[in-house]
């Protein structure tokens, strides 16, 4: 009875500190798809080189709330593929502010914060910028043949993936015309509602796996014995959307029992709650998981880079 009031907890205490941001950008998407006008989409929807740059320094806010965010703005094409991996890759959840805590008893700890945000940092705005860069150029006949297909067809779909999306192709939607309360404010209460409901419950159901599988103790041994797959087996771990996964990597990088590479590797690909919205949020699956994918390579990548750049200097 004890550890289920403990798992119930944790997952209370997770899901809580997560609802004003996710009902501030339920409340940013309603209004935009309230007011919307061409000019400021397509602004906003600019694939510029520095997208991925801003999108690496929210990420790096102690905050796992920015990458639910990142994958709501994503989820409704606000946002481009490259910046929502700068966020997930800048994302550190707890490892920031348990480094700065510790600088008392180690002095060291405050030169890896910085080098964290610095390694996190470069490598977000690398993958971001690259990520964006490939997706322009595989998707770019795709979304022109969709374009010519919808709207030769007359038709309005919101599964066509073009710049006429949310409301641009000029077709009346529903609720248009509604007022501030049903048509904003209600529908951001009711969003924010349901992905807290769904966050809680998958909260509880990985903590309560966990202590099944023999929890934080459990993975620490994986880790610290697994030798030169630690940085593999970090950013594999790090997929788990949950904030005790980026407290156990930075506890046992403080014990000596990681490296630093390794907690590189689990930090980066590790992106809070991010994980979470998206796949409750956007509608592909086979794309949500594609993602998550490239998201496990790319922490993977980045623990042995710098394992490698260690070596060198």
């Amino acid at each position: 009875m004890t550890q289920f009031l403990e798992i119930l907890h944790h997952s209370f205490a997770d899901t809580v500190k997560l609802i004003l941001p996710l009902f501030l950008v339920y409340f940013l998407i309603e209004y935009l798809e309230k007011y919307r006008q061409s000019a400021f989409l397509k602004r906003l929807g600019n694939k510029n080189a520095a997208a991925p740059l801003w999108g690496a320094l929210f990420g790096c806010i102690p905050q796992c709330g920015f990458s639910g965010i990142a994958a709501e703005l994503y989820s409704h094409r606000f946002i481009t593929v490259g910046t929502l991996f700068a966020v997930f890759i800048a994302t550190g959840d707890e490892a920031l502010p348990m480094l700065i805590s510790s600088v008392a008893s180690r002095p060291d700890a405050a030169l890896t914060a910085v080098m964290l945000i610095a390694v996190k940092l470069v490598f977000a705005f690398i993958f971001g910028t690259v990520i964006d860069l490939a997706a322009k150029k595989l998707s770019h006949h795709r979304h022109e043949h969709k374009c010519e297909h919808y709207h030769d067809a007359g038709e309005c779909s919101e599964d066509a993936d073009c710049g006429n999306r949310h409301g641009e192709c000029g077709c009346h939607h529903d609720g248009q015309e509604k007022g501030f309360l049903k048509g904003i404010l209600f529908p951001s209460l009711k969003h924010t509602a349901k992905i807290s409901l769904f966050i809680f419950a998958v909260n509880f159901l990985l903590t309560a796996v966990m202590h099944l599988l023999g929890g934080e103790e459990e993975m620490a041994r994986l880790l610290s014995g697994a030798e030169g797959l630690t940085p593999l087996l970090a950013a594999l771990f790090g997929l788990i959307p949950n904030c005790a996964v980026s407290v156990l990597l930075t506890d046992l990088y403080l014990d000596g029992a990681i490296s630093f590479a390794a907690v590189c590797a689990g930090l980066s690909s590790g992106a809070g709650i991010g994980l979470f919205v998206l796949f409750k949020s956007n509608k592909s699956l086979k794309e949500n998981v594609i993602i998550s994918l490239i998201l496990f390579l790319a922490g993977t990548a980045i623990g042995y880079a710098v394992h490698g750049l260690s070596l060198l200097f």
